[in-house]
């Protein structure tokens, strides 16, 4: 009898929906993503793929292709346990195209203007590769892509290293620290779902100006300077859309050593 119960428990447990929390927030995106891992590891992989498939329409929709483009590739390593194909990158990025065209549920949010400075407002609208591509560039960028995990703790970029890599967050958070002055370390931001980072180097040549910790563990999509080439060069807008951000986050680094050197001074 006790085995009975047990048993039925467990299948109410496997039949019950995924729970919801805001939709469209953040948070709403993670519990997807968890709850169909657990379907995942129970074994139930249909049912944790139909899951992914719906929240990769929802993301398409809203024009937010990098977290699409890290579900899609969720879906094919579930399905085949092999990267994404040239053949399921057309298509995929095709049926993305459309889903954007027919406004998918999945929204991001409006970020108010005010306070913002002329700056951070083109900052906040011309986030890398979240504008609405066409379904070559999206194809392009499935197969210049691979997902990267990362526990807490661990350096995914360190400053003054060599940078052949491009990341777009995709799961956690990062911290970003820099040298300052005196040789003590700079906090000068906080990476979250959706941020990038690595673009320095790759695009300039340089080493890395800062270091980024993993402070949860976390997930990036992951570009190599050789296929991020290729990709520009097919796709020169997406070069535009990145220098255009690097110039923003220099200036706001500027600022942020500049505070941490007024508040050295005021501790005398």
């Amino acid at each position: 009898m006790v085995f009975e119960f047990l048993k039925r428990k467990l299948q109410e447990t496997l039949s019950r929906p995924a729970p919801r929390v805001v939709p469209g927030s953040e948070a709403d995106y993670e519990e997807r993503r968890s709850w169909a891992e657990n379907l995942y590891q129970q074994g139930r992989v249909d049912a944790a793929v139909d899951l992914l498939e719906e929240l990769a329409k929802d993301l398409a929709g809203a024009g937010n292709f990098p977290l699409a483009v890290a579900i899609r590739h969720q879906i094919s390593q579930w399905r085949s346990g092999q990267p994404v194909t040239a053949e399921t990158a057309a298509v995929e990025s095709r049926k993305m195209v459309e889903q954007r065209a027919q406004s998918g549920v999945f929204r991001r949010p409006e970020v108010p203007e005010e306070g913002l400075s002329s700056g951070l407002q083109r900052a906040v609208k011309s986030s890398p590769f979240m504008d609405e591509l066409k379904a070559e560039e999206l194809s392009s960028l499935l197969l210049s892509t691979n997902l990267k995990p990362f526990e807490a703790g661990d350096v995914a970029v360190a400053e003054g290293s060599e940078g052949n890599e491009l990341f777009v967050v995709t799961r956690g958070v990062f911290g970003v620290e820099t040298g300052g002055p005196g040789g003590d370390r700079v906090r000068v931001g906080t990476l979250h779902v959706g941020d990038f980072f690595g673009e320095v180097a790759l695009m300039t040549g340089k080493q890395r100006v800062a270091t980024v910790t993993a402070e949860a563990p976390s997930e990036c999509l992951e570009i190599t300077r050789e296929k991020w080439e290729k990709l520009i060069a097919t796709h020169p807008r997406l070069k535009t859309l990145v220098e255009d951000t690097i110039r923003q986050r220099a200036q706001l680094s500027a600022e942020a050593m500049l505070d941490h050197m007024r508040k050295k001074r005021e501790e005398g």
